[in-house]
């Protein structure tokens, strides 16, 4: 199977509490690589600040997430709130990958 990657940008908003939340106001741009592998799994990696964050992985179909790895060795509570909620947004919003 060969299927171009592809990419999303997501607009978020940095909240009180230091984590990040999908907003169409926002001003932190986060970026979403998807991609598949030699067997046609789809995954993404979650993007910002110049780094990247975490790896998603999604279900057979491709569309629905059903897990993440954060890249951090040290995870804050913030981090791991931040990618839930661009997960979540990807789950609520399946046509944008």
């Amino acid at each position: 199977m060969n299927v171009q990657p592809s990419t999303q940008e997501l607009a978020t908003q940095l909240m009180p509490d230091g984590t990040l939340a999908v907003s169409p106001l926002g001003t932190v741009p986060v970026t979403v690589m998807f991609q598949h592998d030699e067997s046609g799994a789809k995954t993404a990696i979650i993007a910002w600040g110049g780094y990247n964050q975490a790896v998603i992985t999604f279900d057979a179909t491709g569309t629905i997430p059903v897990g993440f790895m954060l890249y951090s060795v040290a995870p804050t509570m913030a981090l791991q709130i931040s990618v839930q909620n661009i997960v979540d947004h990807l789950m609520r919003t399946p046509t944008l990958h």
